[in-house]
């Protein structure tokens, strides 16, 4: 699933350009701040924007990002209150007031319907300066978007926070428009979209990565189908590269399903693949199970080597299901059924070794996937056999842990997976 790390896209920050860029002044005045809110609304097409993109910086993107609900220009700093400026996305140029003074972070969040973009940066400003500054935009946060597999949807929460009821009121549930739709897993691309390896179609016997734009989206980009069930998909956001594996295989292409690779060498050890990550270093990461015992690897796709692998503990029916990083820190979701040894493993991965960091095992129906990585919480699916909820906790200790949902159908209701293997 996705991680935390960025594919930028520009934000320009357009200010008269002052000289005075480093000078600060510690209180008195204000700068007034023309902002250029420089995203591409319809279609794409070469501007003035486009220009001063290229200008600053290579373009990160070809096209929009996702649909924007809102843009927020957030100013905060020593000696001065924060500041909110709230801007609907068809605005190009607004004009923001703010205190003079050091250090004066500015924030941008793009909300769409299932993410948040954002990026960030700090300047000193003197009474009257006008200053011009680049900020770099990614995806900074998402809503919970869940494979409801056995369902035959994906749902969106917006947080387990609150009571039941106020979650239900956030719920959206929907298959896209798709027959026989069982999605298996799901990340976000640096601009928001949803990618998704699902089968669907007749017999759901078409098998696709499937992209939409958020919650809402159709009609939804499908890749080319490699012939049997994705069970995984990650999303390199830093070099805009979609990875996904079947059982036994894995393949790369770009964000629009093309220049398709794979599937990649030396992989014959590795099987029943149920969870793909990919880290800021470009190693991907690999929940799998041996049929006897659960499975973690460390792989390099560029020179197509496993660097590590971590085995459980040899018990019968031990199956690794999903892996996500969160920095410094690599997790995966094991499931042991009625063994009860159900888990959520903490690693590092250090001189080319994965070492255990800590368990969590506490009352455990089955962890299957995590959701929504870029929050600082821990959230993943637990579920086995008619049991279905979602588990939130702080950290590995279970710290302010809470259940959400049951199994069944409607509202608040779950059916996650209905096979181990």
């Amino acid at each position: 699933m996705q991680d935390n790390y960025i594919k930028p896209f520009i934000v320009i920050i357009i200010l008269a350009f002052s000289l005075s860029l480093l000078t600060c002044s510690p209180s008195g005045g204000d700068a007034t701040v023309n902002i250029n809110l420089g995203f591409p609304h319809v279609a794409y097409k070469r501007s003035v924007i486009d220009s001063i993109l290229n200008f600053f910086a290579t373009r990160a993107y070809a096209q929009p990002p996702a649909t924007v609900d809102q843009i927020v220009v957030r100013v905060d700093g020593p000696g001065m209150p924060t500041m909110e400026f709230f801007f609907t996305p068809d605005v190009i140029t607004a004009t923001v007031v703010v205190p003079s003074g050091s250090s004066r972070k500015f924030t941008v969040l793009a909300d769409t319907p299932s993410a948040t973009l954002g990026g960030s940066k700090k300047m000193n400003l003197a009474p009257g300066d006008n200053v011009s500054v680049t900020i770099n935009m990614g995806l900074f946060s998402t809503k919970l978007v869940i494979p409801d597999n056995v369902n035959g949807r994906v749902v969106q929460i917006d947080d387990i926070s609150g009571s039941d009821a106020d979650i239900n009121a956030t719920w959206i549930d929907t298959n896209f428009g798709l027959a026989n739709f069982e999605p298996q897993d799901i990340d976000f691309d640096s601009r928001g979209r949803i990618y998704i390896a699902a089968n669907h179609g007749a017999a759901s016997t078409t098998y696709q990565v499937i992209r939409v734009d958020d919650i809402n989206g159709t009609p939804y980009t499908g890749f080319a189908d490699p012939g049997s069930t994705i069970y995984a998909v990650t999303v390199d956001r830093k070099n805009s590269l979609v990875y996904y594996a079947t059982s036994t295989d894995l393949y790369r292409s770009d964000y629009d399903g093309g220049s398709v690779v794979g599937p990649f060498n030396n992989l014959g050890v590795i099987f029943n693949i149920r969870g793909l990550v990919i880290d800021n270093n470009g190693i991907i990461y690999i929940a799998w199970s041996s049929g006897m015992e659960c499975a973690v690897s460390a792989y390099d796709p560029g020179t197509e080597t496993i660097l590590d692998t971590y085995y459980g503990t040899s018990a019968l029916y031990e199956y690794g299901w999903d892996v996500m990083v969160k920095p410094p820190y690599i997790y995966a979701a094991i499931d042991e059924g009625s063994l009860g040894q159900n888990r959520i493993i903490r690693f590092t991965f250090e001189g080319g070794t994965l070492i255990e960091r800590g368990i969590y095992t506490t009352s455990l129906l089955g962890p299957h996937r995590f959701i929504a990585p870029l929050r600082s919480r821990i959230y993943f699916a637990d579920d086995n056999f008619g049991s279905d909820r979602i588990v939130v906790m702080d950290n590995i200790l279970g710290s302010n842990r809470r259940n959400y949902g049951q199994n069944g159908s409607s509202i608040g209701e779950f059916y996650f997976f209905d096979e181990a293997f």
